[in-house]
């Protein structure tokens, strides 16, 4: 039984940790592909989501 609460709690952990690491990365994503481009005047936001990713662009 303990062992069995124990890993519940760890994925509970590793669940709550997905939001995070996801965002993290959107962001950094995000500022790479900006600087690829150089064009200040565009606006880009990819965003992460398990197994999609979403950009929006606006001009």
């Amino acid at each position: 039984m303990a062992a069995h609460q124990e890993a519940e709690k760890t994925w509970h952990a590793q669940h709550d940790a997905r939001p995070y690491k996801l965002n993290a990365a959107s962001v950094l994503i995000t500022q790479l592909i900006s600087n690829v481009w150089g064009d200040d005047n565009l606006h880009l936001r990819l965003v992460a989501d398990r197994q999609y990713l979403t950009a929006v662009v606006v001009a």
